[in-house]
């Protein structure tokens, strides 16, 4: 099975080239800020829980995601030919975790793509997607704090999978079809190996 986990900054345009990724090789979305916002639009529990934390653009404990995320692997397993995880893992305890998820189902991870974008060009993006979407962790001030958590969490993280030889970066910056392009030659550039 094929196991992709997309990485960027907020507004680096994951959720758009997840969507084609998961159409192209037929993979189970899991977004955990998708999977979050649901949960706190449809569950007290989770609107208590999680919605100070999404107001403020912070990271919820460990922990949370983690659970959510084994739910809905457990969910969505059979249903794909792999996963697309956008916005996870985001702590080194999550990238222990989702190892040991996978290796549940006797599989690993098959890459991680970091999109790389620049503050000005995340600041544009998400403006507008403030206006479009309305989401309150856009905020100028969710952003920012969004932004410098993604820069205090994302280098060991990806140092990791660096190490591993799990890691590919490609610029998140130019034609959507030239990044989407970008990412499915460092895909396949696996698959063919």
């Amino acid at each position: 099975m094929l196991h992709i986990a997309l990485f960027g900054p907020p507004g680096a345009g994951k959720s758009v080239q997840s969507k084609l990724l998961v159409e192209k090789y037929q993979l189970s979305p899991i977004a955990s800020g998708d999977i979050l916002r649901k949960k706190v639009k449809e569950d007290p529990f989770w609107r208590d829980m999680a919605a100070p934390y999404m107001d403020k653009g912070a990271i919820m404990p460990a922990h949370l995601i983690i659970k959510i995320i084994e739910e809905k692997m457990e969910e969505l397993y059979s249903k794909g030919k792999g996963f697309l995880f956008d916005g996870y893992p985001r702590s080194m305890e999550q990238v222990d975790a989702l190892t040991r998820q996978l290796s549940r189902f006797g599989d690993k991870l098959t890459r991680c793509i970091a999109l790389e974008v620049d503050h000005k060009e995340v600041e544009a993006r998400l403006a507008i997607r403030l206006k479009v979407e309305g989401r309150k962790d856009d905020r100028y001030e969710s952003m920012l704090h969004r932004l410098s958590l993604y820069e205090a969490y994302s280098p060991l993280i990806l140092d990791h999978y660096r190490a591993k030889g799990l890691l590919s970066v490609v610029k998140g910056i130019g034609s959507l079809e030239e990044i989407h392009s970008a990412i499915v030659e460092a895909i396949e550039g696996v698959l063919s190996s």
